[in-house]
């Protein structure tokens, strides 16, 4: 097979430690070169990236290769697979308008293609499977520290005056027989309220002669300078409270080690710091809405606070802001009242809601897609499993053959290296090949009970539902001039075009039941399922039968 389109051959690993399992550089270039010269096609140029595809535009490589593709040097694309390619909705979004375009012919994988006739949900879900994983990353790290807070312990190296330690193979914060003490004293002589922190840490320092503890990256074991000794006053962890972790009395976790001084010596600490102290050991404010969107301009947290207006009748009215922690130059210094938030939410949620029986639907089409899948996807394992099979007959007549002394040890251990490799690749590609199925029927299905009455879920559930039944719709959920903005998921816009009509449908079924019309009834509902369907192509890759068709 050999096709006339110029490939750029794109290879990226991340150096960030985000794919331990992914192939090497060199080892993608290879692979993909050997594909190349199998199916002749035309690479025109080889690019390498070496950084994060979590994140968009920051590949140098990623944007030369789309430069010379929308100057026709280039018009496809050759790379492992389409994660190496993104992980983040706004490259994936760009490369999939390419493709519908026709600016981008071809993107050809190890085991697959994808073509500019091609159905684009597919390639939008896939490419979300590849984002998913950075998602589902970072929520399984965040929740490891967060789970390992609550529990009283540090996700890091033990403040000063502590040790890391491990007891009994589990790793504990102990007390630093030669610092703890000393520093206890020094929070003594500073509560006396007699002496400035600059002359504690004089006396700490000069007097008492105290060297900090050495640290991994060769710093320490000298004196304690103003940074550290100031943090050290602010640093709730010596009172036993882990900062910004509360219970679900908003009170904060306890640590899991010996504190060195008092909450109460804590806040009289603070007291004595004036400004330059943080806020005494308080509960949390509970918002509904912070902590998961962010400012549109400079990218900083949105946070919120409650604030009090006394009325003519002596009442008090409670209201709620939402604004930019402006922790970076930011020219989003407004503010937005939580009711006008939850408006534009209701809006939001409001243009991808669905009713349990549209949800109904959704997954009858599915599951006619995994019937359908069901034959072509044994013929492809049935096929991987041949190949493994001869590859494993091979090996077996190697060893025979070294055992019968008709080959050398060394002759023994070259070719059965290679056929060892080539085993490995093949079972990899039979495993990838069924989670890829598995994660393509999950992110849908997931996405659309996400969906179904999501403004009532949206309300009354805790903050983790709020984050994912937002996130379900799309990315980068920001405010930008108080208004509340979404990248939505790509394969999710034919759905939200489709839905007014859909629901009008949906109407006339429940319209027809009413009516007692039952077959009438039936053909709407058959008709509704016929609308979600999409058959597939022998690539694996489902399309729309007809112009109405909704994933497509």
């Amino acid at each position: 097979m050999s096709d006339n389109h110029k490939y750029i051959l794109y290879a990226r690993k991340s150096t960030e430690g985000e794919d331990r399992q992914v192939e090497s550089i060199d080892n993608q270039i290879e692979v993909l070169q050997k594909l190349a010269d199998r199916l002749n096609l035309n690479v025109v140029l080889e690019i390498v990236d070496s950084k994060s595809a979590k994140t968009p535009y920051q590949r140098e490589g990623f944007d030369q290769m789309l430069k010379l593709i929308n100057v026709g040097k280039a018009d496809a694309v050759l790379c492992w697979q389409i994660n190496r390619l993104s992980r983040n909705p706004a490259e994936s979004g760009i490369l999939q308008q390419m493709l519908q375009d026709e600016t981008i012919r071809c993107i050809r994988t190890h085991d697959r293609y994808y073509l500019s006739e091609d159905n684009a949900v597919v390639f939008s879900v896939e490419a979300s499977i590849g984002n998913q994983f950075i998602r589902d990353l970072r929520k399984n790290v965040k929740w490891g520290v967060e789970h390992k807070l609550r529990h009283g312990g540090l996700s890091g190296q033990a403040p000063e005056g502590y040790l890391n330690k491990e007891i009994s193979g589990v790793k504990r914060i102990v007390k630093d027989p030669q610092r703890y003490h000393v520093l206890r004293k020094a929070f003594d002589l500073f509560l006396t309220g007699n002496y400035s922190a600059h002359q504690v840490r004089t006396i700490l320092n000069e007097e008492w002669g105290y060297t900090t503890r050495r640290r991994k990256n060769r710093y320490g074991d000298g004196p304690m300078s103003r940074a550290s000794f100031y943090y050290m006053l602010r640093n709730p962890r010596y009172a036993g409270k882990i900062p910004n972790n509360y219970d679900q009395d908003g009170e904060p976790f306890n640590t899991n080690f010996d504190r060195m001084i008092t909450p109460e010596e804590y806040d009289r600490v603070q007291d004595l710091l004036g400004t330059s102290g943080c806020p005494r050991l308080c509960k949390s404010k509970d918002f509904a809405l912070k902590g998961f969107i962010r400012c549109g301009e400079c990218g900083c947290m949105i946070t919120a606070e409650s604030k009090k207006k006394l009325l003519v009748n002596g009442e008090t009215n409670h209201y709620v802001y939402y604004h930019c922690t402006g922790k970076r130059p930011c020219n989003q210094r407004g503010t937005i009242r939580e009711e006008a938030l939850f408006k534009q939410l209701d809006e939001l949620l409001e243009g991808y809601e669905l009713s349990p029986n549209l949800f109904e639907w959704g997954m009858k089409a599915l599951d006619e897609i995994a019937k359908e899948e069901i034959s072509e996807r044994d013929q492809i394992q049935a096929l991987q499993f041949e190949s493994i099979k001869n590859i494993q007959n091979r090996l077996d007549k190697l060893l025979d053959m070294a055992t019968k002394d008709l080959l050398t040890n060394d002759e023994y251990k070259q070719k059965s290296a290679a056929l060892k490799l080539e085993l490995a690749k093949r079972q990899k590609d039979q495993s990838e090949s069924a989670t890829r199925a598995k994660n393509w029927y999950e992110i849908i299905g997931q996405t659309l009970e996400l969906l179904t009455n999501a403004n009532n879920k949206f309300v009354t559930g805790d903050i983790n539902d709020k984050k994912e039944i937002l996130l379900a719709i799309g990315q980068n959920p920001v405010i930008l001039d108080r208004k509340l903005q979404i990248t939505p998921n790509e394969w999710l816009l034919p759905i939200k075009k489709a839905l007014p009509e859909l629901r009008a449908d949906e109407q006339m079924v429940r319209t027809k039941v009413i009516s007692s019309h039952k077959n009438a009834s039936l053909d709407r509902e058959a008709k509704m399922v016929s609308v979600w369907y999409a058959r597939q192509d022998s690539n694996l890759r489902p399309f729309g039968s007809k112009p109405n068709t909704l994933i497509r």
